[in-house]
């Protein structure tokens, strides 16, 4: 079964000149570092690193968990 999840831009101001975050479904995921962009005559097209881990190692979650 393939879902189809909104992602929605959001931007810094309102001409949408330079994306701050976006959100996946529910969750705000923030721009840490613009990389790359280009154009075309209908569209922004952005390469972007984010602040979302999308995979923690074993031993990287004991230390979050000993962290807090």
């Amino acid at each position: 079964m393939n879902r189809l999840m909104r992602v929605q831009v959001e931007a810094v101001d309102n001409l949408g000149t330079t994306p701050r975050g976006f959100y996946w479904g529910e969750r705000r995921i923030g721009i840490v570092e613009m990389i790359d962009q280009w154009y075309r005559p209908d569209y922004r097209y952005v390469k972007a690193k984010a602040d979302l881990i999308m995979f923690v190692s074993a031993q990287g979650q004991a230390l979050a968990t000993q962290a807090a």
